[in-house]
């Protein structure tokens, strides 16, 4: 398990990263969801069910 400050600096990291790396990043998202999009889909289905229920909740 990593400490809050690791993770603060792993977060940070990963900031820079992709923002030196935008397109890369971004070819290989696009990529990635064109491969998979029954995984795309079931992701997008449990996001909504997952704020369905904190709508419902709130």
């Amino acid at each position: 398990m990593m400490t809050e400050e690791a993770k603060r600096a792993q977060r940070e990291y990963m900031k820079q990263y992709r923002k030196r790396n935008r397109e890369k990043v971004n070819e290989l998202n696009r990529k990635w969801r064109q491969e998979n999009p029954d995984k795309v889909r079931e992701y997008n289905q449990r996001y909504w069910e997952r704020k369905a229920k904190q709508m419902a909740n709130e």
